[in-house]
């Protein structure tokens, strides 16, 4: 584990800098966004892009420069559409995010080239002039992408990879939602295993003890190995939970917008909280059904108990989510098998079609950042009297 703190930036000033970084993340990042650049060649187009734009400047009466921008324009648009940077699952995008360059990658950056691009129109300098400080920052980011890959292998810190067949889940868990104390986290992890337990249960995988594979970054990062069929149970929840999530998001905005002044009472605000999770909780009971039909298991009676308490952990989750949680589900890359899975056996068949699903809905697992007061006030599991909820007694 890589431990940075408070430092100060040469000819800079302070800077709250990442806290806890995992050494071996970091390196899958660097080395995923080595190939980017190398694969999309984009830097090379955002170079000929400013010389355009020079070159229109100093010649406007020649169409040359400014074919060359139109080109670079929709080339930088095409490419930059495709990187897979825009496909990272959300922990590796908070990760760019805290680190500074998200802004230099993907969608963001084509993006913001068109506003530049758009709101400069007639006056090329000035796009010429914003879009070469972009440019700057691009090949400070490839130069130090070149020297962390190579210090990294020279400490021969390894990378953080899921192999082929391996899945995990992972819970973001917001610094202030458990004080940065250790028996705060402790008992939030005990939350987050009760959680996947019926998951790991409809996934007819039982609910043995889970394994933390690391815990990392600036806000608590857990990640835990999950089983092909649970990895999957939680990616159908997740989606369904998120795309719910991001309509009250909307009613959340607007709660937000009345409640800060003095003009709009609590209680006539009431409504809106109560259609918030009013339609939380009917999602949930829908989610429930959607999950369950998958499920593994034959046992009616057992079913019916782990719809109940699928339905109180879904309730849970929801309420991590409108708390600024965050949850994402991740497979190793699709294992390898021969010429049309001809000698594909029924369980290497499961996990290739499992990592293919949970591949597949990973970009769709939003990273929500929600700021604000909660909106959601959702029923939460009795504790026990030692503080912890207990989970239901598995089947037999």
């Amino acid at each position: 584990m890589l431990t940075i703190r408070k430092a100060a930036i040469p000819g800079g000033d302070q800077h709250e800098m990442i806290r806890f970084v995992n050494a071996e993340r970091l390196h899958a990042i660097i080395e995923a966004l080595k190939a980017e650049v190398s694969d999309t060649g984009y830097p090379d187009l955002l170079d000929k892009l400013v010389e355009g734009l020079r070159n229109s400047v100093q010649t406007p009466s020649k169409p040359g420069p400014q074919e060359q921008v139109s080109t670079m324009r929709k080339q930088l648009s095409t490419v930059l559409a495709s990187a897979p940077s825009n496909e990272f699952s959300p922990a590796w995008r908070q990760s760019l995010e805290e680190m500074g360059i998200a802004d230099l990658l993907g969608n963001p950056l084509s993006d913001r080239l068109e506003r530049i691009l758009s709101t400069n129109e007639i006056t090329p300098a000035a796009a010429a002039d914003e879009i070469a400080e972009v440019q700057d920052r691009v090949k400070r980011l490839v130069a130090s992408l070149n020297q962390g890959s190579s210090a990294l292998v020279f400490f021969m810190i390894g990378r953080e990879e899921l192999a082929p067949g391996e899945f995990e889940v992972g819970f973001l868990i917001p610094r202030e939602e458990v004080d940065e104390g250790l028996e705060e986290l402790g008992s939030e992890s005990i939350r987050l295993r009760q959680i996947i337990g019926p998951f790991s249960e409809l996934a007819g995988e039982g609910r043995g003890e889970v394994q933390v594979r690391s815990i990392s970054s600036s806000a608590f990062q857990i990640f835990l190995d999950s089983a092909p069929a649970t990895a999957v149970l939680i990616t159908l929840a997740m989606q369904r939970l998120l795309a719910i999530y991001q309509q009250i998001l909307d009613i959340r905005q607007k709660h937000r917008e009345l409640s800060e002044g003095d003009e709009v009472p609590e209680e006539a605000l009431k409504p809106l909280v109560d259609h918030a999770n009013s339609k939380m909780t009917d999602a949930i009971s829908e989610i429930v059904e959607e999950v369950v039909e998958k499920a593994s298991l034959d046992d009616e009676a057992r079913l019916n108990e782990l719809r109940t308490d699928l339905k109180r952990q879904l309730a849970a989750l929801a309420d991590r989510i409108d708390r600024g949680f965050d949850v994402e589900v991740r497979a190793g890359e699709i294992p390898e098998s021969t010429e049309d899975y001809i000698d594909e056996t029924d369980a290497d068949r499961r996990v290739r079609e499992a990592a293919e699903t949970v591949l597949k809905s990973q970009s769709a697992l939003e990273f929500m950042n929600v700021s604000g007061k909660p909106i959601l006030e959702l029923e939460e599991p009795e504790e026990s009297s030692d503080g912890a909820d207990e989970d239901p007694p598995p089947s037999a």
